[in-house]
């Protein structure tokens, strides 16, 4: 019989045991999709022999893109960090990828070069798709707080100047606000990050180390560790190799 849980993490939470059948789950795991019994309910049919795949204990730790059926019908890409306690049973949590506004800059692109052509009627229309960016950037950040003292916040795309410009504010008023000791920073749908774009997560990082605050970076990908290295990162943070671990180690 399932059970619901209370779960400290604000993320759809799952125990199930090794034929997926699902033995608690958490009260955002209800409200974000639809299930009788087996997480397999709501993964998408396409997905399905990935769960079966990789979803075993034979794979203690893991992680996986799924695409799941959320409760309003529509589906979405979503990560899966699998840990299994034991042969029998294992826990899962599950975290709905921000979408991307895919094509916005480079309608900007097209925009702007029309209006060397001087075709002032475009003006309205691109005031519009700046709008459109800049809540997509604000979207490229969020601060999630996983328990009393850990903060999350994912980034994702391309980190260029622009950006970061966009959401540090947004980021250092969440880090204020919020009475976290520490705040995890996943990498891990992080594109190419330029000079200017690192220089302003410089400042983000340093400024969020004057408020008593420490730092953990996850998810570096080879190409971003090079970066970091080469661009001389001046603070103390710390480095995990994945979420699940920052889990782990910090929210259990």
């Amino acid at each position: 019989m399932m059970r619901l849980v209370n779960n400290q993490m604000p993320l759809p939470y799952f125990k199930i045991d090794k034929k997926y059948h699902i033995i608690d789950y958490s009260p955002e795991a209800m409200e974000a999709f639809s299930f009788q019994s087996s997480i397999l309910d709501f993964v998408e049919e396409g997905s399905k022999s990935k769960v079966e795949k990789w979803v075993t204990h034979t794979e203690p730790k893991h992680a996986i893109e799924l695409n799941v059926v959320m409760k309003d019908g529509g589906i979405s890409l979503a990560d899966a960090y699998v840990n299994w306690m034991n042969d029998l049973h294992a826990e899962v949590i599950l975290m709905e990828k921000q979408k991307q506004n895919e094509g916005v800059q480079s309608m900007l692109q097209r925009l702007q070069e029309r209006l060397n052509e001087t075709d002032f009627a475009l003006l309205e229309e691109k005031e519009k798709v700046e709008e459109t960016l800049r809540e997509n950037y604000q979207l490229s950040a969020p601060c999630i707080r996983l328990t009393n003292q850990t903060s999350f916040v994912p980034l994702f795309g391309n980190l260029n100047e622009q950006k970061m410009s966009f959401v540090k504010n947004q980021i250092l008023h969440s880090a204020h606000s919020k009475e976290s000791e520490r705040m995890l920073f996943d990498f891990t749908a992080v594109g190419e990050i330029t000079s200017e774009g690192f220089t302003q997560l410089q400042d983000v990082f340093t400024s969020i180390e004057y408020m008593g605050k420490s730092i953990i970076v996850i998810g570096v990908k080879p190409p971003h560790a090079r970066q970091i290295h080469q661009f001389k990162m001046h603070t103390t943070t710390t480095f995990l190799h994945s979420l699940e671990q920052a889990i782990h180690q910090y929210c259990t």
